[in-house]
């Protein structure tokens, strides 16, 4: 028998959101929040666009969602599922966040919100027994607000022994010295929350490309990937 939403992780179910989302993220997504009833075993998940929906939207949204349900939670009983594309002008800060937020991309000033972290405690766990999951659940946090459409990819690093960790951009042009300052931003949000009891030293790089992103180098594992027509 499956585990039901009380039983099961919950950082597990929002990393494997995230995830499943990761993918179908384009420029006019401007957050992605989520809501889940334990008891009821219902899960929820709304996307806030920067225009009206369209069809499309919905494709989208329903697509990254029947994979998170089919695919990314084995055993995970979920015995209802909904989903919705909403316009909305409001600021990020003034969206109703419902459960939790697993995406939001960078606008005016959104370096400076406070997003509620997606857990109950203030400070994830940095387990080495599951480092990977780790590593993009507390990423999916660090990223708030900080992504813009010029980012095609990030990937990353880490040498568990050097206790080093690189983050690496892939842009779709050549960078400039406020990607390498967006990106030593999201750093720092990681390591402050990893401690240097596992990360003493990091870097980050910004690189061109125009490769697939199917073709790409991922290093140890890759964060977020925008939606193209062909990856």
């Amino acid at each position: 028998m499956g585990k039901t939403l009380n039983e099961l992780d919950k950082e597990d179910a929002i990393a494997a959101l995230a995830w499943t989302n990761m993918w179908e993220i384009y420029p006019d997504i401007r957050a992605i929040v989520y809501k889940y009833d334990p008891e009821k075993r219902d899960v929820f998940v709304r996307w806030y666009m920067d225009r009206e929906p369209t069809p499309d939207d919905i494709d989208n949204l329903g697509a990254a969602n029947t994979e998170f349900v089919g695919g990314y939670c084995n055993g995970l009983i979920i015995l209802h599922f909904d989903e919705e594309c909403v316009y909305s002008a409001k600021p990020l800060d003034k969206l109703d966040m419902l459960d939790g937020i697993v995406y939001a991309r960078k606008e005016y000033n959104s370096e400076n919100i406070k997003f509620p972290f997606p857990s109950n405690s203030n400070k994830p766990k940095f387990e080495f027994s599951n480092i990977r999951r780790y590593i993009f659940y507390v990423m999916t946090y660090a990223f708030l607000g900080e992504i813009y459409p010029e980012i095609r990819a990030i990937v990353y690093k880490y040498d568990s022994v050097r206790k080093h960790f690189i983050l690496r951009y892939y842009l779709d042009r050549e960078p400039i010295e406020q990607d390498f300052l967006n990106a030593q931003r999201v750093m720092s949000k990681f390591t402050s929350y990893a401690g240097e009891a596992h990360v003493t030293s990091s870097e980050v790089e910004c690189v061109y490309s125009n490769e697939f992103i199917g073709k790409l180098d991922l290093m140890d594992g890759h964060l977020y990937g925008r939606w193209e027509s062909r990856i």
